[in-house]
């Protein structure tokens, strides 16, 4: 799981969770990054008594949880001039509400360190650190995080590079989750919106010369020029890919620019007219109105649509709100759904992915969650099939947009309505964000939801951004299935894992609840669960990293059988396996909010402290 691998006679890195560069002089060394696996015993094995320094690449935790081993020590800490706040200054992130509620931009990424350090110095572009004789330059190169660094360092007519998570062996990366940036458009909307960003790193340093690259994963690269040319050639087919299926054809039609002539771009949907029984209420709602005069509602995102509602009542236009389907968790559809609730008292249908977040969403961590609980919801299974007034509905799990999404099938007047929440447009599909798990392969994700459409075959998609129903052709459906399974084809080439979801899927390993409050002497007792993309089972184990003065915690180890759906709430695959761990908090515990991160080992290989949960301490 740790071992040592030597470059020359002075350099050399220890491969762990990440790798972390060892730049040593005598009995000496600075350190590029810090693994926290690193002990004493391996410094010794590496003929390493004291570290000098240690170098940063970037702020998330994987690659600098191991610092706190040096505090103590004289070790100079030296980070990126851009990220010094999230070394310095962790708090104020952990503190502010707008980093855990209705994210839409998503700077700096929750793998923050627990704890503040003292920084020494900070360098950036251009900086030279100088040390027993070593000239060590450093460049900004931007990719995985908006202020990484490289670090050149020339020895034995060798210019050695280390890079951070700008690249993988073989022309991968570990993730695109970390390239979820907006570019006049929110980080929600910007899927590889860092890719410009880290192929222009990549060419930086490139343009040094450089022999030799060290990421802070997979192993060292010895032809950097062809290795970045792969990685480049495939960002580049999957962005064309992702472009000519994109619903941000249809919201933005000069987001693209780079594509001008269109040629791989689907051909929309037909537009049409929404169906007489069906009211547009604004601000991404829609009432199914009956002959009885009862409405049942879709989502409920804005004050305005219960104020339009209320105004419809007191005009007659229609007799109660007799239900709401809540298509997805979003807090654009479920804002206001608590004073629906309170105002007009329907019941509150949604699927069984959906129910648990709208009544506990502090549970949870996901891109547009509200704070906003609504507790009378039910949850229903898939495929669920029942009679209102003159209406035959269906339930579907339905996940398109978000993994946490349902589509509701309404028929009647001899017309098959889908509302389809947020998950398709004219153009295609809505997969802008990785936080929503938009997951891959056959039967999965929007190819899954593509299977239903074509099952169930409905005359109107709505989608709740949508002023007028589309429908597709089959020759579409086709056509953004193949798209599909091309893209498939290249995110294997291009994550190193068994399979891409590990790599796309952000929440592939989720902690839940995610936040809680304990009293002081008391058990927090939290569960990490598992999805297992691959078709193999796999062996986890999970060690809780806790305060200082708390009780350390063992390991604990299960094994997740091969290909789990997701969730352990769904109604039909595989259910995701959970690991419970409880974590005794002191009696004198301060009243204070405590993160938690979890070492985890998959299949014997350490993938760091890459999850945490957050425990807000409280008397009373």
């Amino acid at each position: 799981m740790f071992s040592i691998v030597k470059i020359n006679e002075d350099i050399g890195f220890f491969k762990g969770g990440v790798n972390t560069g060892i730049v040593k002089s005598g009995r000496k060394a600075v350190l590029i990054d810090c693994c926290d696996m690193l002990s004493a015993p391996y410094m010794k094995k590496a003929g390493i008594d004291t570290v000098d320094m240690v170098l940063f690449t970037q702020h998330r935790r994987p690659n600098t949880a191991g610092i706190y081993s040096f505090l103590e020590s004289e070790t100079r800490i030296v980070v990126p001039h851009k990220e010094q706040e999230l070394f310095k200054n962790v708090e104020r992130y952990w503190n502010d509400p707008g980093y855990r509620w209705h994210l839409y931009n998503f700077p700096p990424s929750t793998q923050i360190l627990p704890y503040s350090v003292p920084v020494s110095e900070t360098v950036g572009n251009g900086s030279m650190v100088k040390w027993e004789g070593f000239a060590i330059r450093v460049l900004e190169t931007p990719g995985a995080t908006e202020g990484s660094l490289s670090y050149i360092i020339e020895r034995d007519n060798a210019k050695i590079c280390f890079c951070g998570d700008l690249i993988y062996d073989g022309g991968r990366l570990w993730d695109l989750y970390s390239l979820q940036r907006g570019e006049n458009v929110s980080d929600y909307h910007g899927f590889l919106g860092n890719r410009k960003k880290l192929v222009a790193s990549l060419y930086k340093i490139l343009d040094e010369d450089v022999d030799m690259l060290v990421p802070s994963r997979g192993d060292a690269i010895y032809n950097p020029h062809e290795t970045a040319a792969c990685l480049i050639e495939r960002l580049d087919k999957l962005y064309l890919n992702y472009y000519s299926i994109s619903a941000l054809n249809y919201y933005k039609p000069d987001y693209f620019k780079e594509f001008k002539d269109g040629s791989s771009r689907m051909e929309p949907a037909a537009m049409l007219k929404l169906p007489d029984f069906i009211i547009d209420t604004g601000f991404r709602s829609r009432l199914v109105v009956s002959g009885t005069g009862d409405g049942l509602l879709i989502d409920c995102g804005a004050v305005e649509v219960v104020r339009c509602i209320g105004n419809m009542i007191r005009k007659g236009r229609v007799k109660s709100i007799d239900k709401c389907w809540v298509t997805h968790y979003h807090d654009d559809h479920v804002d206001y759904l608590d004073r629906l609730e309170k105002e007009f008292r329907p019941e509150i249908i949604s699927t069984k992915a959906v129910e648990e977040i709208l009544k506990y969403p502090e549970r949870f961590y996901l891109p547009c969650l509200s704070s906003a609980t609504v507790n009378r919801v039910k949850g229903l299974p898939h495929g669920c099939r029942w009679k209102w007034n003159e209406f035959v509905l269906t339930a579907l799990h339905f996940p398109g947009q978000t993994f946490y999404h349902g589509g509701l099938l309404v028929e009647g007047y001899g017309k098959k309505i889908l509302f389809a929440g947020d998950s398709f447009s004219p153009t295609g599909i809505d997969d802008y964000c990785c936080g929503n798990r938009n997951f891959s392969g056959s039967s999965r994700g929007f190819r899954y939801c593509i299977d239903l459409i074509k099952k169930y075959k409905p005359d109107y998609i709505i989608n709740q951004h949508q002023p007028k129903p589309f429908v597709y052709t089959d020759e579409q459906l086709v056509y953004m299935d193949k798209a599909l399974m091309k893209r498939y084809q290249i995110l294997e080439e291009l994550l190193p894992w068994e399979h891409p979801d590990f790599g796309l899927d952000e929440w592939w390993v989720r902690v839940y609840p995610y936040e809680q409050e304990i009293l002081p002497g008391s058990e927090a007792i939290v569960n990490l669960q598992f999805t297992n993309h691959g078709s193999q089972s796999a062996k986890i184990s999970v060690q809780p990293v806790l305060p200082v003065g708390w009780k350390t915690l063992d390991s604990t180890t299960i094994t997740i059988p091969e290909g789990t759906c997701g969730s352990n709430e769904m109604d039909s695959g595989s259910p995701d396996i959970s690991m419970k761990i409880c974590i005794p908090v002191p009696t004198n515990a301060e009243n204070k909010l405590y993160i938690i991160p979890f070492r985890i080992n998959w299949n014997g290989k350490y993938l760091g402290q890459f999850r945490h949960m957050l425990i807000n301490v409280k008397n009373s």
